[in-house]
């Protein structure tokens, strides 16, 4: 597996790197565009520059896999989507080990799943997607590109959540139901099917 350059050094950035550390990667440094965290150490891994900065972003592809760990959804997806299009970056997924797939799930890329979260049968996950801590995704749900659901949450089974959504922590989605793109659900909330 080549060495991963993992874009974003704040609270995401910690988290995949935990992940990928736990996966037990060679992680090859972090970037991040706030000029203060260049030169600090995270984990025993150097922040080493911005996204801006040729010589790192040179590495992509041959020599260097990426992760994007943006919070931001619009953030994320644009530099997923610049990093493909202008790098043709090979981008990896960052999956706890103590995460439990299914065997039949599609998984797209740049996904980030964290501890203790479970994925049924035939659930399909987009491109960047953020899944927090003890979640749990039914059989049969379609996540689209670039959705943030919450720690705690429970998605029944045969739901749909088109791109770019906002679960919020303990939120309950039950089967069946459809969260259109671009949704905020409120932390806690209760959404059945209409």
């Amino acid at each position: 597996m080549k060495p991963v350059l993992i874009f974003g050094a704040g609270h995401l950035g910690k988290i995949a790197l935990d992940i990928l550390q736990k996966n037990k990667l060679f992680i090859y440094g972090l970037l991040d565009d706030d000029l203060n965290l260049k030169g600090k150490i995270i984990q025993d891994i150097p922040v080493l520059g911005t996204t801006q900065e040729d010589q790192f972003m040179e590495l992509l592809n041959e020599k260097c896999a990426a992760f994007v760990a943006l919070k931001k959804a619009a953030a994320r997806k644009l530099l997923i989507e610049k990093l493909k299009k202008t790098k043709n970056a090979h981008l990896i997924n960052a999956i706890h080990p103590s995460v439990i797939l299914a065997s039949d799930i599609h998984l797209g890329e740049g996904n980030l799943i964290n501890a203790a979260t479970s994925l049924g049968p035939e659930v399909t996950l987009g491109n960047g997607c953020i899944l927090a801590s003890h979640c749990g995704i039914g059989q049969d749900t379609k996540i689209g590109n670039y959705v943030h659901i919450g720690a705690g949450s429970m998605i029944a089974e045969r739901v749909v959540i088109e791109s770019e959504a906002y679960i919020g922590s303990g939120a309950i989605i039950l089967a069946e139901a459809h969260i259109p793109q671009g949704a905020y659900i409120k932390p806690g909330s209760i959404v059945e099917k209409k």
